[in-house]
This record gives C-alpha cells, structure tokens and sequence, in this order.
C-alpha cells in the first residue's frame, strides 16, 4: 500500500493539474451511431504533467489513459457524467464530475454559493473495487470510491481503498 506521504502529494499533486486546464468544455458527446465523446482537452499533456510532478517529487506513477465515463448514481441511480484518469497499475484514479449543456461535458469552476461538490476532485487509490462513485439522496450528492456508502475500514486493519476529495 502506498504510504501517507503519497496520498497528501497525490492530493496536491491533483489540484495543481486540474487547476492550469483551461478548457471548461472538456468533451463533446457525439451520438451518431452509439454514444461516444470526443475529448478537447489535451489528454496526452495531462497524463505527462501528473507523472513528471509525481517524478520530481520521488514517485514513479505514470498515468495511462484520461476518458469520460458515464454511470448512474448510487441511491437516486441518476446518469451523471466524470472525467477518469488511471495510473498503468490501475490502483490510483483520479476523477471529476462534468456538468452535461446540450451536448457539451463541461468543467464547472464557479466557486459561487455553498455546494462545491462538482468542482472536488476525488482520488481513489487501491486494488479491485476501489473506484469512484457519486451517491445521491434527496439532491445532495457525496463522491466515495466503493459502492458502500460509509466508513468500510475494518479496525486495526489498514484500508484497501484510500479516499482523498480535494477542493480549491
């Protein structure tokens, strides 16, 4: 398992690269034949620049692929829309919720008001079913990385998923 130091750089780590995307359409949806997205977003840029921070500071993650995913909520089981980034190993994901205008998937950076659930990113980090998952009763939502809603750590043992929302 990775040690604490990890998890606060990957923390750090993931507002620095959020925050100099400038793109705030991050993706189109293109229904033609099947629903697929095309990502505007440099992807290629953002993979490189996560790893070479994560490298600089000691850490040889390397980022293997940035795509959309579309799931249902837990609870509500409303289809919502989030950016995936995943390390080659598959034990660290990092993601962000898209708002969906028309056929645009969008970044939503206003810090405006008292819910600023769409602009946290959450990183998952550890080994089968840890990933991310948005839970939704009554209109609030809540990122997690299992289907559990809740602590699922066992006492006195270590967590097999790590779960770091991070918000600037």
């Amino acid at each position: 398992m990775m040690k604490k130091e990890t998890v606060i750089l990957l923390m750090l780590l993931s507002m620095q690269v959020f925050a100099q995307t400038s793109t705030k359409v991050f993706a189109k949806i293109n229904y033609n034949n099947s629903e697929s997205y095309k990502i505007l977003a440099d992807t290629l840029a953002l993979k490189n620049l996560i790893s070479k921070e994560l490298l600089d500071n000691g850490y040889n993650i390397a980022f293997e692929k940035v795509e959309i995913k579309k799931q249902l909520t837990l609870g509500s089981k409303k289809e919502f829309f989030h950016i995936l980034i995943t390390s080659k190993d598959k034990k660290v994901k990092v993601s962000r919720w898209l708002s969906k205008k028309g056929n645009d998937l969008i970044i939503n950076d206003n810090m405006d008001g008292d819910d600023f659930f769409e602009q946290i990113y959450l990183i998952c980090i550890g080994d089968g079913d840890c990933n991310p998952n948005v839970f939704e009763d009554k209109g609030v939502r809540m990122w997690g990385c299992s289907e559990i809603v809740g602590c699922n750590a066992i006492d006195g043992e270590e967590p097999k998923c790590i779960t770091i929302q991070s918000l600037f």
